[in-house]
């Protein structure tokens, strides 16, 4: 009896763990503005207008206007699924969550040259730029990453070239 009761406290602690990032972005949601000072992370200036993770996608949607395209991603980790919407000449991808009644933001990824991060980087400049840009960024395999606050840039290179970047939780 001792054991079932062990593996069913794992068992809770473990799906615990894996819900409070998903309870971070709702929070986030209600309380996030579109300033830096006021936003703990990275924010994205797009069209001359700030997007942030947690953001509500209808608040979103309301500046970036009809998507180029969507796709549905499945989410094993949560058991539903995601949206992606491509804007720009592709150069934008918003990864959109629904944990509660409202769609979040919980990725934005740069996908091509006509979007840039608010420091300057952007797909399609050398690798060597992710440094002088970032100079805390940490060099992965094929990557590098860099943190504030609450949020990771991903940026992926390939053949000395960023080939992509993401705006993702650090939680």
């Amino acid at each position: 009896m001792k054991g079932l009761a062990k593996v069913s406290a794992i068992i809770m602690a473990s799906c615990l763990a894996a819900a409070m990032p998903l309870a971070s972005y709702a929070a986030t949601a209600t309380e996030q503005t579109a300033t830096e000072t006021e936003y703990n992370g990275f924010v994205f200036k797009y069209a001359d207008k700030d997007y942030t993770l947690g953001m509500k996608w209808e608040e979103a949607l309301k500046t970036l206007g009809t998507p180029k395209s969507s796709r549905d991603v499945n989410n094993c980790a949560n058991g539903y699924i995601n949206k992606a919407y491509m804007f720009g000449d592709n150069d934008v991808e918003f990864y959109v969550e629904q944990p509660e009644n409202d769609e979040v933001v919980v990725t934005i990824t740069l996908t091509g040259s006509g979007a840039s991060t608010a420091e300057g980087l952007k797909p399609g400049d050398a690798a060597s730029s992710v440094t002088a840009i970032y100079p805390d960024a940490k060099k992965g395999l094929g990557s590098y990453s860099v943190v504030k606050g609450d949020v990771k840039l991903y940026i992926k290179t390939r053949d000395d070239k960023v080939s992509y970047i993401s705006y993702m939780s650090n939680n």
